[in-house]
């Protein structure tokens, strides 16, 4: 509420700190898909759920293995964010989920760090547990359709404290690249 925000505006000052709500109520959001788009989610809801039907999805309903409102945060963080004009006036921005904290004092100031070394991306973890893969075929097509370019290769290089990441093209589309883990990351925008 408006209590709350201006609470984190003094809180942060003297950063700026923009609140937008990101969409529409979920019933208005998937009455608003393309045809081809909610039938495929309701394909994937009826696979858990075989009685289900497209107005009795909320935010809690599992289409099939993990909760829609996981699936659009995530969908919002990877897609929708980086296209909201609220964004249009900042060059970085500061992630952090509602339950992620810091543990303790930070070594050294995370954007000062991400600034002073022209980085593109912070991130708390990448690869995740097992290196987890992420980045398929399909994933790299639509990363190139946007940006006309994508990652070929990202690793951690012995005695920098950030991943290195090179780009390319087509050329890239079978390559698997590790996540980065959304909890907590700074973006050169």
């Amino acid at each position: 509420d408006e209590k709350d925000m201006i609470q984190s505006r003094k809180i942060v000052y003297p950063a700026n700190i923009t609140f937008v709500k990101d969409s529409p109520p979920l019933q208005e959001v998937l009455i608003s898909l393309p045809e081809e788009r909610r039938q495929n989610l309701l394909t994937r809801c009826l696979e858990k759920n075989p009685n289900i039907t497209l107005e009795d999805i909320d935010w809690w309903t599992y289409c099939p293995n993990s909760r829609i409102n996981y699936n659009w945060q995530a969908e919002f963080r990877a897609r929708h964010i980086w296209r909201n004009p609220a964004l249009a006036k900042y060059k970085y921005m500061l992630w952090i989920d509602s339950d992620g904290f810091s543990t303790r004092p930070w070594d050294r100031d995370p954007m000062a760090y991400l600034i002073n070394n022209d980085l593109v991306l912070f991130a708390a973890k990448y690869g995740g547990l097992g290196g987890t893969f992420g980045r398929d075929e399909e994933d790299h097509k639509r990363i190139f359709k946007s940006f006309n370019t994508t990652i070929c290769e990202a690793y951690e290089e012995e005695g920098v404290p950030h991943v290195v990441s090179k780009l390319g093209g087509k050329e890239c589309f079978d390559k698997k690249i590790k996540n980065v883990h959304g909890y907590f990351h700074l973006t050169n925008l």
